[in-house]
C-alpha cells in the first residue's frame, strides 16, 4: 500500500504518514522513491489511534 493509499485509511494527510514511516511509527519500506506500508501494520495502526480516542 502507497503512502497515499494509507493516508486516506487513516483519514491523516500524506505527510503525516510519511512523517510517521521516517520515523519508525509505522514499519514500512521503501521501493525507490515510494514509502510502501503492509495492509496488516494500517489495521494496527487504527486499532491502537481507535483505543487512544476512545480513552482507553
Amino acid at each position: 500500500m502507497t503512502a497515499k493509499e494509507a493516508a486516506a485509511y487513516l483519514r491523516v494527510g500524506r505527510v503525516t504518514v510519511w512523517r510517521w514511516c521516517q520515523q519508525g511509527l509505522i514499519p514500512a519500506f521503501r521501493v525507490g522513491r515510494t514509502w510502501r506500508i503492509r495492509h496488516s501494520e494500517l489495521v494496527r495502526l487504527g486499532e491502537q489511534r481507535d483505543d487512544i480516542d476512545d480513552g482507553a
